[in-house]
């Protein structure tokens, strides 16, 4: 009986174990993401800088009820969002083939990569708010907002 206990008490802590385990590996940032496998980025450029995800263009696009003449502007919007994912995609690639010190060494220049890129792409999303109507303006801040700064170091 004692060890009939002692067997399910320690099959439980294995489950136990084994259900937190890719919680765990992904709080450490090394998991999968919001945005795939990759290095705990989810979808964005880094801590706390969610990037859109490109498969929300053509919902957002009907949300705001996009215009002849605000179609050159929602183009160069959506080409950005689909461009800065597609450099997520291959910035993340790249980190998870390298070895730890070398992903360290460059963190740097990869931070400043994804920062350029989020200025670009808040640029053209302003480029786009300029031609929206107060209306599809709410619905764009709802949707899409603009990507906070990258912090200070």
């Amino acid at each position: 009986m004692y060890l009939d206990r002692l067997a399910v008490a320690a099959s439980v802590s294995a489950l136990a174990v084994l259900l937190c385990l890719p919680t765990a590996v992904s709080a450490q940032g090394m998991g999968q993401g919001s945005g795939g496998p990759g290095m705990g980025m989810g979808m964005g450029m880094g801590p706390g800088r969610m990037l859109p995800d490109p498969a929300m263009l053509p919902g957002l696009k009907a949300k705001l009820g996009i215009t002849a003449a605000q179609e050159p502007q929602w183009t160069v919007y959506a080409d950005g969002v689909s461009s800065a994912d597609e450099m997520r995609r291959q910035m993340q690639k790249g980190a998870r083939e390298m070895a730890p010190a070398e992903r360290m060494e460059t963190r740097p220049d990869r931070q400043a990569a994804g920062a350029q890129v989020h200025e670009g792409l808040n640029q053209r999303r302003d480029d786009l708010a300029r031609v929206l109507t107060p209306e599809q303006r709410a619905i764009l801040d709802r949707e899409a907002p603009p990507l906070p700064p990258p912090p200070k170091r």
